[in-house]
């Protein structure tokens, strides 16, 4: 029960790190065209890992120690997305109620914002980083816990290189 607690807790987490990254990519959050390339790609990667994870929900008694430790570091990945993105905008909020009147005021709102900005890109960059990693990390758990399972027509095949290999032996035998 606790364990699909867990699954739950995560995916939920999930949903709502994609709205706000959603949301991001909708306002004025994001003016640059750079910054905007960058919330695209979490929300993508992310979407990936959530289809991944939702997967996993009717999997937990199953799951293996390496599956199980990855799931947790997406809960806490997801977890410090969203605690960026609210940073974010609450200092993009703050933002535009700093300042004083005048032209000196709107200097120093207009100086707020860009710091804001550049701080909030470079979580970004930090993150999106991050995301590569466990996005490839559960790639190569994927690789090596799972071993090609020999199909049908590798069957055939091994029966057809066999059939050849006899003939050739007859036919050597006959023309000798």
């Amino acid at each position: 029960m606790a364990a699909e607690a867990l699954v739950s807790v995560s995916t939920g987490v999930m949903n709502s790190v994609l709205e706000k990254l959603a949301t991001l990519m909708g306002e004025e959050y994001t003016k640059h065209k750079s910054m905007q390339r960058e919330v695209a790609f979490l929300k993508d990667e992310l979407s990936s890992i959530d289809a991944v994870l939702k997967k996993l929900e009717n999997m937990e008694e199953e799951l293996d120690p390496q599956t199980r430790e990855w799931k947790n570091q997406v809960m806490e990945m997801a977890f410090h997305i969203e605690d960026c993105i609210d940073d974010f905008m609450h200092e993009s909020g703050e933002d535009s109620n700093r300042g004083g009147v005048g032209f000196v005021g709107k200097i120093a709102q207009y100086i707020n914002a860009l710091r804001t900005r550049h701080q909030f890109a470079n979580q970004i960059q930090q993150l999106k980083t991050w995301v590569k990693d466990v996005s490839e990390r559960r790639k190569r758990m994927i690789t090596k816990l799972k071993m090609p399972e020999p199909t049908h027509t590798d069957e055939v095949q091994d029966l057809i290189d066999s059939i050849r290999e006899y003939i050739r032996e007859k036919k050597v035998l006959f023309h000798h």
